[in-house]
């Protein structure tokens, strides 16, 4: 059976006068290999912001809530886990967290493992009225995904096994390194998942939030950190996740899961992507469908759509500021041109008795339909075309 040691060391990240970055390392010594291995699990803190004045996070559990190993898998078992720790915590420190509600299991089971790690540390941040992380960011999802390769293809685990501290690997990624508040660049958790237990991604998150006190609920300050500087993109969300997983044979034990959670909040001067929406069809008769795929709008969010000018319903972005709806038009609309926008993004169909009857394409999302009173789009200008001649 295994035997796990922890040595608790503390470094200096950022601004030394201010912060102090508490690590976790993790020794693990072995008897020999059981001859049928049982999963273990094993954790370990990043270098969460700790300041030495008001505290930067909620208060913490008094206790743990553990999830033994087992074998759930859905989404009932994941919102029923979370649901008992935040019913124990809030019998604990007398709060009134909501329960969580989770989404249908078809909508789980799309979603990339950064997408379902970012909506439930988003949703354990707004039901503190924290606010949420901005989103899923492309430069500090390839330095977790690296470093969790790393771990798994070396055996090792700890924060500096390649050489550097979480906060140099971030800094030596150009775009990060160029743009950043050195306040929030280094934030790193790690987890290791020995021997096949199912949910890694959803355990790693209930385990760094409700059974934590070994490390002083550092992971879970990690999660719910906040004083984010809040000067650029959208308002009220601030903080960049990436997450990495790498799957194999760790420490002797084959289907191990290495998760890798790093955070780093953009500079003043950060470039974020607009938000865009496009069809999947400019022209259909009345009585089509379009799909509707937006992108790059803030995470977790609800937008509000509308067909010109009145709004027709919502759509909630996913992890990565997605989302994919689909427009069902009355077979009595009047033909001509009509403009979809999705907070403010916008784009364009024409109805015309001559074109293809459009079905609805099978991954076209949810539907909401366009009612016939809505009227064709008028202010175009239509330019005289100029031949000349040569």
């Amino acid at each position: 059976m295994k035997k796990v040691r922890y040595i608790s060391i503390a470094l200096a990240i950022g601004l030394l006068t201010l912060f102090a970055a508490p690590v976790l390392l993790v020794t693990v010594t072995a008897d020999p290999p059981d001859p049928t291995p049982q999963p273990v699990e094993e954790w370990s803190p990043g270098d969460p912001l700790i300041p030495v004045g008001p505290l930067a996070y909620p208060t913490d559990p008094i206790s743990d809530t553990q999830w033994p190993y087992s074998s759930e898998s859905s989404v009932a078992d994941i919102e029923s886990r979370f649901n008992t720790a935040r019913t124990n915590e809030n019998n604990q420190l007398g709060t009134s967290v909501p329960m969580l509600t989770m989404p249908t299991q078809a909508e789980w089971d799309a979603k990339s493992d950064g997408e379902k790690a970012l909506w439930l540390i988003n949703r354990e941040r707004q039901d503190r009225g924290v606010h949420p992380l901005h989103g899923l960011e492309t430069n500090v999802t390839s330095v977790a995904q690296w470093y969790a390769d790393y771990l798994m293809l070396h055996d090792a685990f700890s924060h500096n096994a390649d050489g550097r501290e979480p906060q140099e690997r971030l800094e030596d990624n150009p775009a990060i390194g160029a743009c950043h508040d050195d306040l929030s660049c280094g934030v790193e958790n790690l987890s290791v998942y020995w021997g096949g237990w199912p949910l890694p991604i959803e355990r790693a998150v209930h385990d760094w939030m409700y059974d934590d006190s070994g490390s002083s609920w550092l992971h879970r300050h990690t999660v719910l950190w906040y004083p984010y500087n809040d000067n650029s993109g959208p308002t009220g969300k601030e903080g960049f996740l990436g997450i990495g997983r790498a799957t194999g044979t760790h420490q002797g034990w084959p289907n191990s899961d290495v998760i890798v959670m790093n955070v780093f909040d953009p500079c003043s001067t950060w470039v974020y992507a607009s938000p865009s929406i496009s069809l999947n069809y400019q022209t259909g008769q009345p009585g089509s469908f379009f799909k509707v795929t937006g992108q790059n709008f803030p995470a977790n969010t609800t937008v509000t759509i509308t067909v010109n000018g009145q709004q027709v319903g919502t759509v909630n972005t996913d992890g990565s500021g997605g989302f994919v709806f689909s427009l069902q038009t009355s077979a009595s609309a009047q033909e001509g041109v009509y403009a979809v926008s999705v907070n403010g993004a916008t784009a364009t169909y024409q109805l015309d008795q001559s074109d293809p009857l459009r079905s609805k394409d099978p991954d076209g999302g949810e539907t909401i339909q366009v009612p016939d009173s809505i009227a064709p789009y008028s202010n175009f200008i239509y330019l005289p075309i100029v031949l000349r001649g040569y």
